[in-house]
């Protein structure tokens, strides 16, 4: 049961992960445009640069895109953690399986 948890909170730290590093770019995308537009640096200047960029709807969706994948690489190593510790053990158990035959 425990293993199963820690498995869940891996991959919940992945996708974690994958969000706040895929947030980067709304964020500077927004700030870049809003300068470079000329609007203020305000909460109303950022709505402004959003209306009028719809590029930045696409970068929007960057964090989900992001945690996803984040989420999917987490979910990949986990496999391949336990593969390799399945691996293990049948490396083992031929081990001694051929010390009982000789």
């Amino acid at each position: 049961m425990k293993e199963t948890s820690i498995f869940q909170f891996r991959l919940f730290r992945f996708f974690i992960l994958g969000f706040l590093f895929g947030l980067l770019f709304p964020v500077a995308a927004t700030l870049i445009e809003t300068g470079r537009l000329g609007f203020p640096m305000t909460v109303g200047g950022f709505i402004a640069a959003q209306k009028s960029q719809p590029l930045l709807w696409i970068i929007d969706t960057a964090p989900v895109i992001l945690a996803l994948c984040f989420f999917c690489k987490g979910l990949w190593q986990e496999r391949a953690e336990s593969w390799a510790d399945t691996n293990t053990r049948l490396e083992k158990a031929n081990l001694e399986l051929e010390k009982t035959q000789r």
